[in-house]
């Protein structure tokens, strides 16, 4: 039966001596998404004139908004792209070919809003 290699001569310490592994670890453990932010004018399309509190990130890292429609604020990107994403589904009565009213999908709305402005 083969020997199986453990401590100073195994795969797994070569990875934690290798400067080039090391360096791998430190980018990942450094790059955060809710660090790389843009400008934005936020707009609420649901109700214009409500604001809007929540809390966004991962544990440990939980980061609390409450934005005001029409203003300008430097968002994380992923914020920004989650309350692009927001929307829901309108409906229409539609009568089939029985002479029954149904409700149909017809299409989606945004919620909100969170539009670029050039620097």
């Amino acid at each position: 039966m083969p020997k199986v290699a453990w401590g100073k001569d195994s795969a797994e310490s070569d990875l934690k001596t290798n400067p080039a592994h090391d360096e791998d670890v430190k980018d990942k453990e450094q790059k955060n998404p809710l660090d790389e932010t843009e400008k934005v004018k936020f707009m609420n399309l649901d109700d214009p004139e409500e604001d809007i509190a929540f809390s966004y990130g991962p544990p440990g890292d939980v980061r609390h908004f409450h934005l005001y429609p029409g203003y300008e604020y430097e968002l994380p990107k992923p914020v920004i792209q989650h309350l692009n994403s927001i929307e829901y589904i309108k409906y229409q009565v539609k009568e089939d070919e029985h002479g029954n009213f149904k409700h149909v999908p017809a299409g989606t709305v945004n919620r909100f809003a969170c539009n670029p402005i050039n620097r």
